[in-house]
């Protein structure tokens, strides 16, 4: 099959998840300005949260675990043999997700007890409603997280991310129709499952077309690890952890009194959009890269690849990391502050907002990072993945439970960051114990580049809105501003990234070039 070049693929992953990022992005709007941050919106959010997080455990669970193997199968023995593989586990997969999920629908009473105990018995009983009806669907989801895992290794990196955006439609689609028929916010839960039901249509129709193309394998098989049960469950701790601490941070939000999940949620939503899609597109494209090097058993191209991950993520990730630090406010209340969204709404948000801001860069390292080690078999996963996240977590627990009683809200993020700068540190350990350094010395230069471009890039923004004044308090004055910063804090980082000579600069302005040269032709 004919494949992309590793960067085209990013840009063209970034394109579709910038979509589903917009899609969020009014979703959030609607949300906030029809029903603001209460009761209704910590229920919905409750609920939504519990099994988006299961369905996105699931998708990454598949990637790192499936994709590798998923890699070598299609490259040494064709579209027959993994067709006959995908059809087995596909049902497999399907049926324990059910299994599971009835339990978890008879017993989603003490479920939302035991997560959110600062509800009220109203807050509780619409959590339960809006829980019970995503989790109809949830094992659809996870037969599409082993599709999507397929579709990546066979590098069909786009197709997984289009299908996904289903759900948001449907969710736009009734929010648009709240005002005109007064729907509650039970109907965005109905209209995400039927998204959901369409979502899975569409990835089995992806899947057939996919499998359906015949190419021949060029690869001969290498010796190689198998996957063991002992990677298995590390695979499943690691999503453990994921899945857990969200669900810490839900519990401690619901304990701050109306509208802690919803501020929160509003504020991870906003935070994540845009460096979120960076991270997750640069981690799918070079997890397969990861995976075929190993499989080559080329460990030079492995750090390589290793560098190239963590420098294409945060080329994009620090700067936004820095523009979201500098604007929380006046960006919290351009897009939520108007409509049901009270002002300490606006001033909670902003303030989280402030906390996530930091994290993004962890996450964005701590994806790659993951990534890297999950894709080598040999090494000792259970161990590893327990440790670290045992520590994470229970950092996590130990500073919420000391900070909340005094900082409120703030303590979850704050807690956050500190327990997965942890897990970062910890799983870098790992890899350069087995792998040697990942970065020597003499190739610290681009990343440090990049920290002195945010750096002026945060001067030129802290500028802008000196010289702007304070008496933008109008909206449109606030997304002017909000525009003006931006702009100038893009121009000068790419600027001072170019002349400090960073690699991706370079590389994108060649995909530039090649772009304009075949539009001329």
């Amino acid at each position: 099959m004919k494949q992309r070049g590793t960067l085209q693929n990013i840009i063209s992953v970034t394109f579709w998840k910038t979509a589903g990022m917009g899609l969020s992005l009014i979703i959030a709007l609607a949300i906030a300005n029809l029903f603001g941050a209460g009761l209704a919106t910590d229920a919905f959010f409750f609920a939504r949260r519990l099994v988006s997080n299961a369905a996105a455990g699931l998708e990454r669970a598949f990637h790192l675990l499936q994709v590798p193997p998923l890699v070598r199968l299609a490259e040494t023995r064709g579209p027959d043999a993994l067709s006959v593989h995908l059809r087995k586990r596909l049902w497999q997969v399907f049926l324990a997700a059910a299994v599971i999920c009835a339990a978890a629908f008879v017993f989603s009473e003490q479920i939302v007890a035991l997560l959110a105990p600062g509800f009220s018995g109203a807050q509780r009983q619409a959590a339960e409603t809006y829980f019970r009806v995503l989790l109809a669907v949830l094992p659809l989801s996870a037969a599409t997280a082993l599709a999507g895992a397929t579709l990546n290794a066979l590098r069909l990196f786009r197709m997984p991310v289009i299908a996904r955006l289903i759900p948001r439609l449907c969710a736009v689609a009734a929010l648009a129709l709240v005002p005109v028929f007064a729907f509650g916010i039970g109907a965005v839960a109905l209209a995400i499952a039927a998204g959901t039901v369409l979502m899975a249509g569409l990835f089995a129709f992806c899947l057939r077309q996919a499998l359906a193309r015949s190419w021949t394998p060029v690869k001969t098989p290498s010796p190689q690890v198998p996957y063991s049960q002992r990677r298995i469950w590390a695979m499943l701790l690691s999503q453990f952890h994921v899945i857990g601490a969200a669900w810490i941070d839900m519990a401690m939000a619901s304990l701050t009194g109306e509208g802690g999940i919803a501020t929160l949620e509003f504020a991870q939503r906003m935070t994540n959009m845009a460096p979120g899609v960076v991270t997750s597109s640069v981690v799918v494209v070079y997890y397969t890269e990861f995976a075929s090097h190993l499989a080559q058993d080329n460990r030079d191209a492995f750090r390589t690849s290793v560098q190239e991950a963590l420098r294409a993520t945060l080329f994009f990730v620090m700067p936004a990391a820095v523009a979201l630090f500098m604007l929380n406010r006046p960006l919290v209340s351009a897009l939520l502050g108007h409509g049901a969204f009270a002002p300490w709404a606006v001033a909670q948000t902003a303030g989280i907002v402030a906390w996530l801001a930091p994290l993004l860069l962890v996450n964005a390292v701590l994806g790659a990072l993951a990534s890297a080690l999950f894709a080598d078999p040999r090494l000792p996963h259970v161990r590893i993945i327990a440790t670290s996240i045992s520590a994470a977590l229970a950092v996590r627990v130990a500073l919420n439970w000391l900070l909340l009683p005094e900082f409120g809200i703030l303590a979850v993020p704050a807690a956050s960051l500190v327990s997965m700068t942890l897990l970062m540190g910890l799983l870098y350990f790992w890899l350069i114990r087995s792998h040697g350094p990942l970065i020597k010395l003499q190739e610290t230069w681009p990343f440090a580049a990049m920290a002195i471009a945010s750096a002026a890039a945060a001067i030129a923004i802290r500028l802008a809105q000196t010289a702007a004044g304070s008496g933008t308090a109008g909206r449109v004055e606030m997304i002017l501003l909000i525009a003006l910063c931006t702009l100038c804090g893009g121009l000068v980082y790419v600027a001072a990234a170019t002349l400090l000579k960073v690699p991706e600069t370079a590389r994108i302005r060649l995909l530039l070039h090649k772009a304009v040269r075949r539009g001329a032709a």
